[in-house]
């Protein structure tokens, strides 16, 4: 899916980001990647190759001519793999232009709960997913939300603004959302599924 990375890539770039990293002391690069949660709920790389990243987002691009149950059963399924840290944009829906694939909400954000998943509110206005009318729901179970730009170039990081609008709406306070944290407590998170 567009261009994705492949495992060769994948230790290119991070020694791409091990080299910056060395030469900064007050910044750093985590490692990370958006994988595609394939039809069977299975990640398209590896767990050896998915334990070398910092922060895993699993979403869905393809395949969503799926029944409900069968998006729910193939989004729990991604968010068991213990590498899993995001669930992202978790409809697939493209405002205007394509419906989301009807998934059980409340089943998927029990299990994030369960499991220790942070759900993405890709802030894409074209996306806006997850929608807001479940953020409540969420913030109930103590689901961590994060707020992505899902930016494909510079510009697009102001995207952040509606993102943080549809937290707004959904009730979210700044405890609620994981890249409100320091780096520190942000790999905190995503260690503690690795456990």
């Amino acid at each position: 899916y567009a261009n994705g990375l492949n495992a060769e890539r994948v230790k290119q770039q991070q020694a791409e980001i091990d080299a910056v990293n060395a030469r900064m002391d007050n910044f750093r690069i985590l490692k990370s990647i958006e994988c595609d949660i394939l039809g069977d709920g299975t990640l398209d790389f590896p767990d050896e190759v998915l334990a070398t990243f910092d922060l895993v987002i699993a979403s869905i691009h393809s395949k969503f001519g799926m029944t409900r149950d069968e998006a729910t059963r193939r989004l729990i399924r991604a968010m068991e793999n213990p590498y899993v840290t995001v669930l992202g944009h978790p409809t697939g829906r493209l405002l205007l232009a394509r419906e989301g694939y009807a998934i059980d909400h409340h089943a998927v954000i029990d299990a994030a709960a369960e499991l220790g998943v942070c759900i993405e509110i890709n802030a894409n206005p074209r996306r806006l997913d997850l929608d807001w009318r479940f953020l409540k729901y969420a913030k109930e179970k103590r689901v961590q939300i994060a707020i992505s730009p899902d930016a494909h170039r510079i510009e697009g990081y102001d995207d952040v603004r509606y993102g943080v609008g549809i937290a707004r709406k959904g009730w979210l306070e700044k405890d609620d959302v994981l890249n409100t944290r320091t780096a520190e407590e942000v790999l905190a998170f995503a260690r503690k599924r690795r456990q």
